[in-house]
This record gives structure tokens, C-alpha cells and sequence, in this order.
């Protein structure tokens, strides 16, 4: 699939000024041609519901890169607390952390829910996941040179 161009990308959104901020930083920074891996080859839309375990989303590479217009994760409440959901960014370090660990209090003891989360307007290079088993992911895959 060709490049989609950063106007076809607004035009997608035209009245939501926080995703066209969003794509207007992201195209500027990675199709500048300034470095390596520092143009873009190829846009595509990429839609994904599933189990995470075997994915695309879990390995690096260098040329790789998602757009993410919204994606979520869930458990099976297996050991929840522990759970977290990890993004790395362009060079494979770590971005974003994310916990939900939501403890729900009885007279008993301290109970957990399915911990989802949920997660807009950002973008990665590969997921590392930690008791998180369902993934839904929206978004673009990108090709860079």
C-alpha cells in the first residue's frame, strides 16, 4: 500500500485539533529525511483484536514503527497485580509504562478486576506485555527507510 500523505490523515479528522497536532508532529519528525530511518515509506491501516501472544506487536525492528489511534489491553485477572503494559519508542527504549491495578477492598482480602487498558493518540515501536493476554489496536503501521 502507497504512503498516505499527511493531509489525507487530516482530512480524516478535520474537526479533532489534538489527533491533526498529533500527525503533524509525527510526519515532521520521521519524514524529514534527516538521519536514518528518518523517511517514510509506507502508511498503511492496520486493524488488529486478538491474543498478543505471537504478534507483530512484540518484535523490534528499526523500519517499524505504529501509530496507535486507540488501542486496548485486558487480562484474564490472573496474578493482576503484577500486570503492566510496556511501549518502546523508535530505538527499542522504553517510552511508556502503563499499571491498572485497580484493587477492589472486601472484609476479606484485596481482589482485582480485569485491569484494561485503554490508550489513544500515541505511537511505539513494539509492545512488551506482562500478564496483559487481549490486545485491540487501531491504528497505522509505518514503514520508515
Amino acid at each position: 500500500m502507497p504512503k498516505i500523505p499527511l493531509a489525507a490523515l487530516i482530512a480524516q479528522n478535520p474537526n479533532d485539533g489534538d489527533r491533526i497536532n498529533f500527525f503533524t508532529w509525527f510526519y515532521s519528525h520521521f519524514d524529514n529525511a534527516m538521519a536514518a530511518h528518518q523517511t517514510i515509506t509506507n502508511v498503511e491501516p492496520l486493524y488488529f483484536q486478538g491474543a498478543i501472544a505471537g504478534t507483530e506487536f512484540l518484535t523490534y525492528a528499526n523500519t517499524k514503527l505504529y501509530i496507535c489511534l486507540s488501542m486496548e489491553s485486558s487480562d484474564a485477572g490472573l496474578n493482576a497485580s503484577q500486570s503492566a503494559l510496556l511501549l518502546k519508542d523508535e530505538a527499542d527504549a522504553d517510552m511508556l509504562k502503563f499499571f491498572n491495578l485497580a484493587p477492589v477492598y472486601d472484609a476479606v482480602s484485596v481482589k482485582y478486576f480485569s485491569n484494561d487498558i485503554v490508550k489513544k493518540d500515541l505511537y511505539f515501536s513494539r509492545v512488551i506485555v506482562t500478564n496483559y493476554t487481549k490486545f485491540v489496536f487501531n491504528g497505522y503501521r509505518i514503514t520508515l527507510n
